[in-house]
This record gives structure tokens, sequence and C-alpha cells, in this order.
């Protein structure tokens, strides 16, 4: 008897020193995920590790040695997938390079099974939240910061950008391409906004079931960090994500007016910064004017005589003419794909037009993997979008957040060492049963009110 009770305390003690290890690394990972741009190491000036991977790992391997599910059903689907991987690496025109290409995916499948296990433990779940959100006010402050820096000649200006994996921005500083945006700690503005809109949208979803000052003023926050990238693909994306959430799920279905009032103090805010400051100003009406010409960037890639001198946004263009170039990639192998690295790029830019600026990736994830993979990788990645978006439909804030992102990813990012993405969409694959709806009906039975007990979950 006694042996027994002594028994029970080891367990329970070795649980609880299991418990607070997690929780902790839980949270640097959230916090972590916002320094892409810096490398703990960078191996044969071809690979950068994230300083967010060897945590990743070691939260991974804690979960793998303690008492905690896996996902089998996404351990299936990565098992496949690195079976695709390695036969793309075989039939590369550079199977060396494709074979780095190859690790960088396993570096991401641990990432990912990393926002499995996260999302499988509430306590975890709610300190990576923390961990991300305080990495958001952060790198939003930074960047607000950058912004005037970039202006004024400041020092700190571009503080740890060391990842060679990276296409890192500051390696223009000074010199007349540079476009003087915000990026914080990331390579360039559209991956600081990639890491921005999930945050962003957390606390959308905080507001509409609780009204609190502080949620506003982080939302305040966050959207100028958003107005300061001066990225195009933040502002569309984020639209489009709303409108997809308004039209389908129940939360915003039932708050339109509450919605509302949250997208015209976004308009709001937009406004007072645009008029307060001409800097904002000029940034703002360039991304306004990228939007109005997107027609325009479709008829250059008709017509490409068109595209000479100035006028017309070449991200944009050059963006939309790598997902082209990708798809025909993929068409002309359709099985095995081309293989990463090397391969891939070298087949995408030799499909870009000279005079259109040079990319050596798809500007869209899906179009990318088919590519690098063939109809395989194609396949397997659509079918853990579907599990992911089935599994996570009834907790509020892995929904929005895998959406938003999954919106970013297939639109306007290749997908290259893009952790966020391959972290996010292992969380959502993974809810667990117990979802804030089911927490919610419980907490009513209770006599708790609605809004309190969302509230809570996530604070």
């Amino acid at each position: 008897m006694e042996n027994s009770y002594l028994n029970k305390n080891v367990f329970s003690s070795t649980y609880n020193i299991e418990l607070n290890i997690s929780n902790i690394l839980a949270f640097f990972i959230g916090f972590t995920l916002w320094f892409p741009s810096f490398a703990i190491i960078n191996i044969g000036n071809r690979v950068g590790v994230q300083i967010v991977l060897p945590i990743a790992l070691i939260y991974f391997l804690l979960m793998i040695f303690s008492t905690s599910k896996i996902n089998k059903k996404l351990f299936l689907v990565i098992f496949l997938w690195i079976f695709i991987l390695i036969i793309s690496t075989l039939s590369s025109n550079y199977p060396q390079d494709s074979f780095m290409g190859f690790l960088r995916y396993i570096m991401q499948f641990i990432v990912l099974f990393s926002g499995s296990y996260i999302a499988m433990r509430i306590p975890d779940r709610k300190w990576f939240i923390k961990g991300y959100i305080n990495g958001a006010l952060i790198s939003t402050i930074y960047a607000i910061y950058q912004f005037f820096a970039f202006r004024n000649n400041w020092p700190f200006a571009t503080l740890l950008q060391n990842n060679v994996s990276q296409p890192l921005k500051v390696s223009a500083f000074g010199s007349q391409e540079f476009d003087s945006r915000s990026f914080a700690f990331t390579p360039e503005p559209s991956m600081f906004v990639e890491l921005l809109l999930p945050a962003i949208m957390i606390q959308i979803v905080l507001i509409l079931n609780k009204v609190s000052l502080k949620s506003v003023s982080i939302l305040l926050l966050l959207l100028s960090g958003l107005v300061v990238s001066g990225s195009m693909s933040g502002y569309a994306v984020l639209f489009i994500s709303l409108l997809i959430l308004a039209m389908c799920y129940p939360v915003f279905r039932k708050n339109y007016f509450k919605l509302l009032i949250v997208c015209l103090i976004i308009a709001f805010l937009i406004v007072i910064l645009v008029s307060t400051l001409p800097s904002f100003a000029v940034i703002f009406n360039g991304v306004v004017y990228r939007i109005l010409t997107i027609h325009e960037q479709i008829l250059a890639l008709s017509s490409l005589s068109l595209v000479s001198g100035y006028g017309y946004d070449y991200s944009t263009l050059s963006r939309l003419a790598s997902t082209i170039a990708g798809i025909k990639v993929f068409i002309a192998n359709p099985f095995v794909g081309t293989g990463t690295g090397a391969s891939v790029a070298e087949a995408i830019s030799s499909q870009i037009p000279p005079n259109i600026e040079q990319r050596i990736a798809a500007s869209s994830l899906p179009v990318q993997i088919a590519a690098e993979q063939g109809i395989g990788g194609l396949l397997l990645l659509f079918y853990l979008t579907f599990i992911a978006i089935k599994k996570s439909y009834k907790n509020y804030i892995n929904f929005v957040v895998f959406i938003v992102v999954l919106v970013h990813s297939f639109t306007t990012s290749s997908g290259v060492w893009d952790l966020p993405f391959w972290f996010l969409i292992g969380m959502a694959a993974s809810t667990t049963d117990s979802t804030d709806s089911d927490i919610l009906k419980k907490n009513e039975a209770l006599g708790r009110k609605r809004n309190e007990s969302i509230y809570s979950i996530w604070r």
C-alpha cells in the first residue's frame, strides 16, 4: 500500500515536471517563430538553422518519450510524403542539392509534429499562444522603430539578419533597390505579414467574444505593424480571410455587428496614420496603387512588350509570373516533379521572361510543391489541408489562424522555409475533441457567461 502511494507520488511529480518543461518549450516555440532571419548556425553557407528548430526538436523528442499520443493519420501522411520526397530527390537534375532540400522538409515536418502535440495538450496550446502574441508585440514595436530608422538613419535598424537560407531584404540595405518597408526580424515584409496576420486574427476573435481594452489595444498595435510593412498581400489576405470567415464560420456570422465595428476600427486607424504622417501616406498609397493595377499586371504577362520602363508593380508581376512558371514546370514533370533546391529553382526561373524580376520559387505553396514533387506531393498537401480544416473547425483560435495562414501560403508565399504554415497546419490537423465549443457548453451549464469563458481559455 505504501509502495503504491509512493509510486503515485513519483508519477505525479514526474508528470508535473514534464508539464512545466513542455509549457516553457511551447511558449518559446511561439515566441521564436518570429525570428526566421536569425540563424544560430549556418551550415556550409547554404542552410541556416532557425532558433525555433532546436526548441521544436526538443519538444518533439520530449513528447515521443512521454505518454503523449501521436496523431496516427498525420504520421502516415508525413511517412508517405518523405517517400515521395526521396523519389523526387533521386530523379532530380541536382540530387545533392535536392537532398539538402529534403533535409529542410524534414525540419519542417518536425515543426509540424510539434504543432500537432501542442494542439493536443491544452496547457501547452495556451502557452504557445502567449509566446506567439508576445513575439508579435515585440516584433511590431521593432517594425515601427524600423519604419522611422530607415528614414532617419537611426542605428540598430537591421538586427538579427544572418540566415543564409533566406532571401534577406537587408542585403540591399543602403542601395537604390531598398524600399524602406519594415520587416522586423524576418527576411522581408511579406514574411513579417504572414506571422502578423494570425496574431491579428486571434485579437479579432477575442474582441468578437468579449470586447476589452487590452485586446483592442493589441489589435491596433498589430495593425500599425501591418501598415508599416507596406505589404499589399497583408491587406488582401486579411480581407479575403475575413470574407471567408464571415460567410462560413458561426462565430463571425453571429457577430456581424461587432465584425463591422472591428473593420471600422481598422479603417479609422489607417486613415489617422495616413493623414497624420506623410510617410505613412506614401507607403499606403503605394499599396492602393498596386491593388488597383493588378489587372494591368495580368495584361502585361500576356503582352510582355508592355513591361518596359516604369509604371508597373514589378513585385506583383513577378509573383504572377513565378506562379505561372511553376505550373508549367509541374505540367512538364507531373508524376515525380523536378526535385527541391536548385533543380526546381532553375526550372522555374527559366520559364520567367528576362524582362520580369526573377524568382527561384513559385509564389504559391501548392504550385511550388507540385513543381518539386509532382502530383503525389500536391495530393498529400491538399489531404493534409482537408484534415486541418475539418479537425479545427470547432476550435475558434486554431481555425481562424489556420485559415489566414492558408490563404497567405496558397496565394503569395512559396513555402520555402515557411515554418509558420507547417506549424499551424500540424496544430489545426490535431485539434483535440475537447473543442472550445464543448468547453463553452460545459461552462454555460455551470452558469458562466459565454463571453467570459471563451476569453479565459486564451488568456
